[in-house]
């Protein structure tokens, strides 16, 4: 009677309890209940040994089930299980995941305040899901993230400080460089893979510390010329003007060559500030855009070659510092207090380094109306497939290089 609900034909009854699937034990329990309800106790005794050796229960679990059977419930039906009803579905689900890894994988913070600006260029997700995303809490998006989130690991240190300390005064960062346009904080990564040693590709990072407005640009070597290469590189670029620029104790930046460049070359000099030696949270800042504007999409591979260095700057021009700075929120420290052993820290409302830009009131209609042109030719979705596309060449251009090397 139960050949159609065992998968496998068992060879003893012992292989019964494996090979009968629960569609299988529901049946055999609600064929023996009219049964056991109707025999005696000696009867009774004998048909639970039986449903616990079949079936594999315990004998109060056994007769817990067909007493169950007997009052009220139907064995073939499943049981809802308490609590309110599923609120999003598994399709919202699956498209939030999908939406933040687009989005290049940002905090919930971020995501809930990335949403509205995206989802009106997105063409793949229907309206009820977009609906269902927006009224989406931020406590709500990370509990549905949090079981695809991976840890990434960690990068080496390269910086070696250099003589010239005395002519570059040591600066902390002060509130007001917080609240003006044009004061940056600079550092480099290095593109080393596991070993410092011969020539690869650098990236250097500028942060506005008002706005979050960033920069990178790469180069084939940190040295001096390279270094104020990517400098003037960017500051061509920048929508405002350069006020401040603040380092590490870096060779690549404590030289004569970017000194003469940001103070002396000028008519109005640039302020050119250092941070402590070994005090890496004195530019806190773009420490934190080395890790989301950079290994996040070169990761920690070892780059070299000048051809790849040009790959990946017109990433960084084209593709990435705009998708970073129109469409991508941040959050900033509105305050610190501390309450006995602990230190509560307070945020803003996250807001992308343009909004930022716009909310300071510090531009000319000039500027806000070049930024703003700028902003409604870019398609986040736009820049992402083509971000896409251009990294797996990228990607590809390596391999062949190393290939190449290999075989030399």
């Amino acid at each position: 009677m139960f050949h159609n609900y065992v998968t496998t034909k068992p060879h003893n009854l012992n292989d019964l309890e494996v090979a009968m699937n629960i569609e299988a034990r529901r049946a055999y329990i609600k064929a023996v209940k009219e049964r056991y309800t109707q025999s005696s106790k000696k009867d009774k005794s004998r048909i639970l040994n039986e449903l616990c050796l079949i079936c594999g229960y315990s004998r109060k679990h056994a007769i817990k089930l067909l007493s169950e059977i007997h009052s009220s419930a139907n064995v073939l039906e499943f049981k809802r299980r308490p609590g309110a009803p599923k609120t999003y579905s598994s399709s919202v689900d699956a498209r939030l995941v999908e939406l933040w890894q687009i989005m290049n994988y940002p905090c919930s913070r971020h995501l809930k305040q990335a949403l509205p600006l995206w989802l009106p260029y997105d063409l793949e997700t229907d309206e009820n899901t977009k609906r269902q995303l927006l009224a989406m809490s931020e406590s709500t998006i990370e509990r549905r993230l949090r079981p695809t989130k991976n840890k990434r690991p960690k990068g080496k240190s390269a910086t070696t400080p250099p003589k010239l300390k005395t002519q570059i005064p040591l600066k902390l960062c002060k509130e007001d460089d917080r609240k003006t346009v044009g004061f940056f904080e600079a550092d480099t990564v290095a593109h080393c893979g596991d070993s410092l040693s011969g020539e690869f590709a650098w990236t250097l990072t500028m942060t506005d510390l008002c706005s979050g407005w960033t920069e990178n640009r790469a180069s084939l070597t940190k040295s001096a010329e390279q270094i104020k290469a990517g400098v003037k590189d960017i500051e061509k670029s920048l929508p405002f003007v350069m006020m401040g620029f603040s380092s590490d104790n870096g060779s690549e930046f404590l030289n004569s060559t970017l000194h003469e460049f940001l103070v002396e070359e000028r008519g109005n000099a640039v302020e050119f500030t250092r941070g402590r030696p070994y005090k890496k949270n004195d530019n806190a800042h773009v420490e934190q855009k080395n890790f989301t504007h950079v290994r996040n999409i070169f990761g920690y591979e070892r780059i070299e070659g000048q051809n790849l260095v040009e790959k990946m700057n017109h990433i960084y021009r084209e593709l990435w510092c705009p998708l970073k700075n129109f469409y991508t929120p941040c959050i900033k420290l509105k305050e610190k207090q501390r309450v006995g052993s602990k230190i509560r820290k307070k945020y803003d409302i996250p807001r992308t380094p343009f909004q930022r830009l716009l909310d300071s009131k510090q531009l000319s209609m000039k500027e806000i109306e070049s930024l703003q042109n700028e902003k409604n030719g870019l398609n986040p979705f736009k820049l992402q497939r083509q971000l896409k596309q251009e990294l797996k060449d990228f990607y590809e251009m390596l391999e062949k290089y190393r290939y190449v090397k290999r075989a030399a």
